[in-house]
């Protein structure tokens, strides 16, 4: 149990480290300090599991013992069970070697005065051979009885302890992945190239700054940003424009969550205006900037950046 705990925390650890090796080498000294807090927390996490894990241990252990206690009663009782049968036994014997010598005793000295007695001898000696018989029959019952109880608290403890570790090792692996998307750093910010943008999805093809973002070809052909770490993501977009009023969504998925006319006409001069938002993501959502008519747009910029 402890050399399969040590593995699954060095598994961890080593998965924390490939993740937080993956920045881009441009924000590598700028994140060396949030590098070595995550993985501080990271190490916390694994400490309560691991305080956890002896706890199961403890009660694994406890169960354990009551099935030895449990072993070394039946077979306590067995031996005891054994010993009575051999006195029994013996004592039979003892009886009967007995009943025969006075029998021929009898039988020699005095056969037809004693002959009563000799038949109530022989019938005394029949129920008693039918006693022993019935008490054997018993024990060899409850013995059977006694196996069946304890094959039977074998087989539920077995079942039990597999569902316990099965449980165990599916919690473990759920946290796990919880924590390391919980603490997992996901920032992407990308800006817009020429002056001319069409009614649709506001294309941010020059990449700023990626944290966690695995598909940004995808980003920069679409304008579309894939949820891959559920959570609260903060959203931003700026813009600038020679038009009037130009109106852009903030979309999820087919959905509209917030429009905004961005700017005024300031004669011919480029404008700025600016939106934001908190938004909780699931995985695979897509976040994107419709604009909903052909404009005059220069740098225009969209971030968005996970808070928790």
């Amino acid at each position: 149990m402890d050399i399969v705990r040590t593995l699954i925390i060095l598994l961890g650890l080593t998965f924390v480290r490939a993740s937080s090796s993956s920045i881009g080498s441009k924000f590598e000294s700028s994140l060396s300090c949030s590098k070595f807090h995550f993985e501080e927390k990271v190490l916390e996490k694994l400490v309560r599991l691991e305080i956890k894990m002896d706890a199961w241990e403890k009660s694994i252990n406890s169960k354990f013992d009551e099935m030895n206690n449990i072993k070394k009663q039946t077979e306590t009782f067995v031996k005891s069970g054994q010993e009575a049968r051999l006195q029994d036994q013996t004592r039979f014997n003892k009886s009967y070697q007995e009943i025969v010598e006075h029998f021929k005793t009898q039988a020699d000295n005095e056969t037809d005065i004693y002959g009563d007695q000799i038949n109530a001898l022989l019938e005394s000696l029949s129920s008693k051979i039918d006693v022993f018989t019935e008490a054997e029959k018993k024990w060899e019952s409850d013995k059977q009885s006694m196996q069946f109880s304890f094959d039977k608290q074998q087989r539920r403890f077995n079942s039990s302890y597999a569902q316990i570790v099965e449980n165990f090792n599916v919690n473990f692996n759920k946290k796990l992945q919880d924590l390391i998307s919980n603490i997992q750093p996901v920032v992407l910010t990308g800006c817009s190239v020429g002056s001319t943008a069409s009614a649709g999805s506001l294309k941010f093809p020059d990449i700023k700054t990626s944290i966690g973002v695995s598909d940004l070809s995808s980003f920069k052909s679409t304008g579309q940003f894939t949820c891959q770490v559920p959570g609260y993501y903060y959203i931003t977009v700026t813009t600038m424009s020679l038009s009037n009023n130009p109106r852009i969504e903030i979309m999820r998925n087919y959905t509209a969550i917030h429009w905004q006319y961005m700017t005024g006409n300031a004669h011919n001069y480029w404008t700025p205006g600016a939106a934001a938002m908190a938004l909780e993501l699931k995985s695979n959502d897509n976040v994107w900037i419709k604009l909903v008519s052909l404009n005059n747009i220069y740098r225009s910029c969209l971030t968005i950046f996970k808070i928790n």
